[in-house]
């Protein structure tokens, strides 16, 4: 128990049977609140569990479609926390379907998967970068036709290789 007091300078606090609390004899045999199978009992099934279970499914989901769809990305082997964390707020911000859509512009970009000239390659971090995101969903990293395969300019005008020739199978 405790009393407070005021005083002219503050408040005075008393802890009442100070030494019965600070025995530890008083504590023998009382184990009970403090194991994690009482934790488990008196926690049960409740609505964050089932949150969560709903949230690694989306996860899961997330993760295979990445390994299923980017496969010139290097795999995801390890879901760490900051992973799911990021993955959860592009989930939150945008909605699995955009998230979805994201990882399919990645899997066609061929600058995202090392053909950019320093042989960069993105991963599965990277995407999901909130400023990364952005870009690779709204196609800033979309396959553009080089000048070679377009053709090239002299002044003004666009000519085309006449020794390119298309290979047919």
């Amino acid at each position: 128990m405790v009393e407070t007091a005021k005083a002219t300078r503050g408040l005075i606090v008393t802890i009442c049977k100070y030494d019965y609390y600070q025995d530890p004899e008083n504590y023998v045999g009382n184990s009970e609140g403090n194991t994690k199978e009482t934790r488990k009992k008196r926690q049960g099934s409740t609505k964050n569990n089932n949150k969560e279970e709903g949230n690694n499914v989306r996860i899961r989901e997330i993760i295979d479609f990445y390994n299923e769809t980017c496969v010139s990305l290097p795999p995801v082997k390890a879901l760490t926390d900051k992973r799911i964390q990021s993955i959860n707020a592009r989930i939150r911000e945008h909605g699995i379907d955009s998230v979805k859509s994201m990882l399919t512009n990645a899997s066609k970009s061929t600058f995202l998967s090392g053909q950019n000239g320093r042989n960069w390659i993105a991963d599965f971090g990277w995407l999901f970068k909130p400023e990364n995101f952005i870009k690779v969903l709204e196609g800033k990293y979309d396959y553009k036709k080089s000048e070679s395969e377009k053709g090239f300019r002299i002044g003004q005008k666009l000519h085309t290789n006449k020794y390119q020739k298309k290979l047919e199978w």
